[in-house]
């Protein structure tokens, strides 16, 4: 008859159920060296009147990098809350262009350092998620903001598709609808 086969066990995974809050971060300017204290985004976003026509996040063409953090609730036994830290477009410092590492702390909103620079809350469910890092997951950076491959880019399609927020007109949530012709 030959051998049983061993015993199957049941093994739980934890996995995202829902992201519950998404928030937008920004490191300093490092490329000016003892100046990198700065803001060189202060001057553009009062340039674009971005949140005059209502859009969040940052514009495409802005200076310094920016990066998300999101607290996702997790499904499966001891469920909990999780926050992470989703870096896309670093791959000299991280040695990939995408990185997600847990992360225990927020930047304080403030004018020097990391910082956070915005805070909405979370819309999408964990799949949405998923599938919104695949599609971004392997992509090669280009720094001009026209071809929306850029750090700034990541975070206003975040944005669109897990909060509440409009990052652009471009790319608008479905349930969005497009601006009106003027």
């Amino acid at each position: 008859l030959g051998a049983l086969p061993e015993p199957i066990e049941l093994e739980w995974a934890l996995r995202f159920g829902r992201v519950s809050r998404v928030y937008w971060c920004s490191t300093p300017f490092d490329e000016l060296g003892r100046l990198s204290w700065l803001s060189p985004r202060t001057l553009p976003r009062l340039l674009a009147f971005r949140k005059a026509r209502g859009l969040e996040g940052p514009a495409t063409w802005e200076a310094g990098h920016s990066y998300a953090i999101v607290d996702v609730e997790m499904t499966g036994p001891g469920s909990k809350q999780a926050r992470y830290r989703l870096n896309w477009g670093q791959g000299m410092r991280y040695g990939t262009n995408f990185s997600m590492i847990p992360e225990k702390d927020l930047p304080s909103k403030r004018i020097s350092g990391d910082r956070l620079e915005g805070e909405y809350e979370g819309t999408c469910s964990g799949e949405e998620l998923y599938h919104l890092l695949q599609r971004w997951d392997g992509q090669e950076y280009d720094a001009t903001p026209a071809k929306l491959r850029n750090c700034h880019a990541f975070l206003q399609d975040l944005i669109n598709q897990c909060t509440t927020g409009r990052a652009t007109w471009h790319t608008p949530k479905p349930s969005t609808p497009p601006p009106e012709a003027a």
